[in-house]
């Protein structure tokens, strides 16, 4: 349905990006195995895709890139009205909009 590169700031980057733009929330969930927490989120490696796919696709992409050799892991649901994650992060798209939109003319006026 969608894909984002994590070039630019990473896949928290991204998957923000991704759910502003939609209107719809994500639910990220860490592997354990994952390093560092700061590598995770904001690691900018230009090979490092975000994709949204349909429930019922989500085996055969899978599958798909396994037999390719490239690295792929189900990493979180897109749904509700919030970013969350399974390490505390819990942030409603409204805030992260209003915060998004609001700072350049904050910038302009002060």
């Amino acid at each position: 349905s969608a894909a984002h590169d994590c070039s630019d700031g990473g896949l928290l980057i991204a998957a923000t990006e991704m759910a502003m733009a939609s209107g719809i929330g994500v639910k990220l969930t860490r592997p354990a195995n994952s390093g560092a927490l700061s590598g995770w989120y904001f690691g900018e490696d230009q090979a490092r895709y975000l994709l949204a796919v349909d429930e019922n696709s989500v085996n055969p992409v899978l599958s798909t890139a396994d037999g390719l050799g490239i690295k792929a892991a189900r990493i979180g649901t897109f749904g509700g009205s919030s970013m969350q994650s399974n390490d505390g992060l819990n942030l409603e798209l409204s805030s992260i909009r209003a915060i998004y939109e609001a700072w350049l003319p904050g910038l302009m006026e002060s």
